[in-house]
């Protein structure tokens, strides 16, 4: 009876989560960000084709942007495209059953090892509600799909006492981890070296042991292999502290100057102690209280405006759990810890740290402490009137940031994080879809933001004729590419001079990017101005002496709070003074 009422629980506790994570999935966040829209074409050039954007068959490292994303949310997405359509709510989906996944797993693996039902349910509800895995979890987050692999890896490893054939399992979940999340090419051989060192007698005292040992070293370097010339060279080269260009200017270059000894100078201002201090700095600053529980990161992509990963009232709850893993013996304490503090290194390497995404796969180890100390810490109270009351205090902490949450979330995070979401560029598209046929090319700024994937993604673009007829630009230094032109759309930026001289086409840019002179003008075309566009290669196909070229705008994107995103204008050619008057 108790194991039904358990499984009952558990199933509400996730139906629960479901509706989290399922309302409006395909509205909030507004629109997909570009690597969303991305791994959502990819699978669908996958499922029609067999081959990525650029054409390569089935691969485990796909080159997209440069940035050389791995394959396993990917492939993921092939299904849920196949069934539901190239839409937001199929490439969100898979992060959704992994989050749901992840629960379970950690149900089955935290019962297992505290052999207590009100932990694991505990825990459960505690990771149902979190706003760190509510947010990625209604995203094409990599990251979620990491944390499902490693939580059955971990579960695995524990359920070996009879079966030592579940170790080689919980290796290959860990290897594919690799395939994952960028992150992870840190975080998952760090966790598995701490499984070895505080389980040596489960792995290394039985040949299933010695074997799951192997198997993972040979996935982990065909994984390496493949990854660590591409993408890993590329996340390197553009991530790191070493490639801000600035603040390497400021912090060694500079500093040299002022040191009146030379040697001394470059013995204390160089690369080495650099990086290393900026490590340990992003390091220290993924435990700061500011980042845990007041406002989480600055990137509206990975957090909600002034809102912290963790509710206020867990920092608390992890203090209590921490000390009485360590206070009770229990087995697994220095596991636990050992998780949570090398789940931010990944993210430290970088320019950006602290950063929710790349420190996501703390989010099982943080939650068992969450969870152990609530429950054992209100096991400890022995008078019943002040369990209740702390109870009351702990419930209603809960509820008002729980609400916050949600408030903050679900009714104004779309509001506010508008312009860093790509619901506006799907808008922007839907209207150049209508006015395309009127011009002979479009034009669409900033290519580095990569606006040919919303193209792709909104229009279905057929991936046959993408992979043989898209032209790319060179790739950059940091080994990044972009798309120039594809399907009469062309991916440039505009210096709104020549531009305005060409008629029928049509220009999209950034409202803030455009010069005023550009929404509203007319060029009357003199003999000279003929000749003189004629030397600078303009294309003057079109156009005569005598001829007036105008310039207007003829739709925008507006955003919630009315102002403009994107502003369309349009260049066409007349003669008459009605032209210019009419304008």
């Amino acid at each position: 009876m108790k194991k039904l009422i358990s499984f009952l629980l558990l199933f509400l506790i996730l139906l629960f989560a479901t509706g989290l994570r399922l309302y409006k999935l395909s509205e909030i966040p507004p629109g997909l960000n570009r690597d969303e829209a991305a791994i959502g074409y990819t699978a669908f050039s996958l499922l029609e084709t067999g081959k990525d954007e650029y054409g390569k068959l089935w691969p485990i490292s796909l080159k997209s942007f440069g940035d050389w994303k791995l394959p396993v949310y990917v492939y993921l997405t092939i299904p849920s495209v196949a069934i539901f359509g190239l839409n937001e709510f199929a490439v969100r989906l898979p992060s959704v059953i992994c989050s749901l996944l992840t629960i379970i797993f950690v149900y089955f693996l935290t019962k297992k090892i505290f052999k207590s039902n009100a932990i694991a349910l505990t825990i459960c509800t505690l990771i149902s509600i979190s706003p760190w895995n509510i947010f990625f979890s209604r995203v094409a987050s990599e990251a979620n799909a990491t944390v499902l692999l490693v939580t059955i890896a971990i579960f695995t490893f524990f359920v070996t006492e009879k079966k030592f054939y579940w170790l080689i399992l919980g290796s290959i979940c860990l290897g594919l981890s690799l395939l994952t999340y960028h992150g992870n090419h840190v975080f998952t051989p760090l966790l598995f070296i701490g499984c070895l060192i505080l389980f040596k007698n489960k792995f290394l005292s039985k040949p299933w042991g010695w074997v799951s040992v192997g198997v993972f070293c040979i996935i982990s370097i065909f994984i390496y292999g493949q990854t660590l010339f591409s993408a890993d060279k590329t996340k390197i080269s553009g991530l790191t502290p070493l490639g801000d260009i600035s603040l390497v200017h400021e912090n060694i270059n500079l500093n040299r100057i002022i040191y009146p000894n030379q040697f001394f100078g470059r013995l204390l201002n160089n690369k080495v102690i650099f990086l290393g201090e900026q490590i340990t700095k992003n390091y220290l600053r993924s435990f700061s209280p500011e980042f845990l529980f007041i406002s989480g990161g600055t990137n509206l992509q990975h957090n909600i405006p002034d809102f912290g990963n963790l509710y206020k009232i867990e920092g608390v709850l992890i203090l209590i759990g921490l000390f009485l893993l360590f206070y009770r013996k229990e087995k697994t304490a220095w596991f636990w810890l050992y998780w949570i503090l090398i789940s931010p290194i990944a993210g430290s390497l970088t320019k950006d740290a602290p950063h929710s995404a790349r420190m996501y796969a703390i989010i099982p180890a943080i939650y068992v402490i969450i969870g152990y100390g609530l429950i054992k810490g209100l096991n400890l109270i022995k008078n019943l009137r002040i369990k209740k009351i702390v109870i009351l205090i702990v419930g209603l902490a809960f509820i008002v940031d729980i609400g916050l949450f949600t408030g903050r979330y679900f009714i104004l995070f779309s509001y506010k994080a508008y312009k860093s979401w790509g619901l506006a560029y799907k808008e922007m598209i839907l209207k150049l879809d209508i006015y395309k046929s009127n011009y002979d090319l479009i034009y669409i700024s900033r290519p580095d933001y990569s606006p040919y994937i919303y193209y792709l993604f909104y229009n279905q673009a057929s991936p046959q004729l993408f992979q043989t007829y898209a032209i790319h630009y060179p790739e950059t230094s940091e080994g990044f590419s972009h798309v120039k032109s594809f399907d009469g759309v062309v991916y440039e930026k505009n210096n709104w001079t020549d531009e305005l001289l060409i008629p029928d086409n049509l220009y999209i840019d950034w409202a803030e990017s455009i010069p005023s002179g550009a929404t509203n003008s007319a060029t009357y075309i003199t003999k000279d101005k003929y000749t003189q566009m004629k030397k600078s290669g303009i294309d003057i196909s079109k156009i005569k002496v005598g001829d007036v070229i105008t310039s207007k705008i003829i739709d925008k994107v507006i955003a919630p709070d009315t102002s403009p995103i994107f502003y369309l204008i349009s260049t066409q050619v007349g003669t008459s003074s009605a032209l210019i008057k009419n304008f």
